[in-house]
């Protein structure tokens, strides 16, 4: 649990190679899942991946609303770099997903149309109590999508001295919803569903990403948080991690198990951003599981096609290819991890390479003064994909 020790109240918005180590296991954990390679995992990987969104996305906020303050940079400017910057890293691969299914009449796709064009499928499928069948996983980037549309305007015009007073209302606002769930017998009737895709259930793992990042941004409070993460706030949420997660599923398991859950990737996700020492740090360091997690958004966007699609394919040629099994397992990751990468080289990253048309005016040194953003620096990597 050891990490450098140095600590600022302005981190700058520099590559954090690490944290794309964290994205491959988040994403890796939601493959082990789907393939039914592991039973379990990918609540925990679509909930890290929200911690990350809340951390990185305010992080780039805070950084904004000084620029606001200190430079005189205005906030319709602020609010119009933010919003381009995130259409073209997520816009681009979900709607050509999205067209191409409704086009092809993948399943699900015509039926559902309404609601992934216009990223409310998390809303629909819990309203009906049904998932979406291909178009399932789709319920994360919607919620992601509804967090956006908000949080830019809180941390813009909130008075800075209630933004972690913010934070905290949207991360408890998580448990409080699932409390309401399971006091209403919702955890076993029609309306399970919001338990697990419902927006508000996912606030406390993005409330928590940003809440960190608040704290981070302060001389006083990161100095707290500090000593915090060393070993008081790990320690705990763990422990009730497991705890939660081998007691019998009552009311306390449903409504606090995400929120735990959410304390200790916030855990890694902090040290992460300020480097894991030895073994720790070089395992998330190394160049293919960084790799993975720059690739993570299209991995996890197609990874329900490319079973559906091949076999599809196949059929057409005659021949029938096993959809069960360790090496039909095997098959489809890898070939997942292949069409993603070309996804990343031939159409995503082209493409998010437009965002330099819209900079960021400038992010916070060491010192807390400004310097001009490194355009050389990774974008995928100083933003959520």
């Amino acid at each position: 649990m050891e990490t450098e020790p140095s600590e600022t109240p302005h981190t700058p918005l520099g590559y954090m190679p690490q944290l794309d180590g964290l994205r491959a296991l988040a994403v890796a954990a939601v493959i082990a899942q789907h393939f039914r390679v592991l039973v379990g995992g990918a609540g925990f990987g679509v909930h890290l991946f929200f911690v990350l969104s809340g951390f990185l996305i305010t992080r780039i906020l805070l950084v904004e609303r000084e620029n606001v303050s200190t430079l005189g940079i205005t906030r319709v400017r602020a609010f119009r770099q933010f919003y381009l910057r995130r259409m073209l890293r997520i816009f681009p691969l979900y709607y050509f997903v999205v067209l191409t299914g409704i086009a092809l009449n993948v399943s699900s796709a015509r039926e559902y149309a309404p609601w992934l064009l216009t990223y409310t499928l998390n809303l629909k499928m819990a309203a009906q109590g049904t998932v979406a069948d291909t178009f399932t996983h789709f319920w994360s980037l919607a919620i992601e999508e509804q967090y956006y549309l908000v949080w830019p305007w809180v941390i813009l015009l909130l008075p800075r001295r209630r933004l972690a007073t913010a934070a905290l209302i949207t991360a408890a606002i998580a448990p409080l919803f699932r409390l309401y769930l399971a006091l209403t017998g919702q955890f076993g009737g029609p309306g399970y569903l919001w338990a697990y895709v419902g927006t508000p259930t996912a606030l406390d793992s993005l409330g928590i990403g940003s809440l960190i990042a608040i704290l981070m941004s302060r001389e006083s409070s990161a100095q707290i948080l500090r000593r915090s993460m060393e070993w008081v706030v790990p320690v705990i949420a763990f422990v009730l991690v497991v705890v939660l997660e081998v007691t019998p599923h009552g009311i306390i398991h449903h409504v606090f198990l995400d929120t735990a859950a959410a304390v200790f990737f916030g855990w890694l996700i902090y040290t992460a951003s300020r480097g894991f020492t030895g073994i720790t740090g070089k395992i998330l360091a190394a160049a293919p599981l960084v790799f993975i997690g720059r690739i993570s958004y299209g991995i996890y966007v197609y990874h329900p096609y490319v079973p559906h699609v091949t076999s599809r394919l196949a059929r057409r040629f005659g021949i029938v290819l096993p959809i069960e099994g360790w090496i039909a397992t095997l098959f489809y990751i890898s070939l997942t991890v292949a069409v993603a990468t070309v996804s990343w080289y031939a159409f995503e990253r082209p493409i998010n390479q437009l965002k330099k048309k819209f900079p960021y005016a400038t992010t916070a040194s060491a010192e807390g003064t400004l310097k001009p953003q490194a355009e050389s620096q990774p974008e995928e990597s100083r933003e959520v994909s």
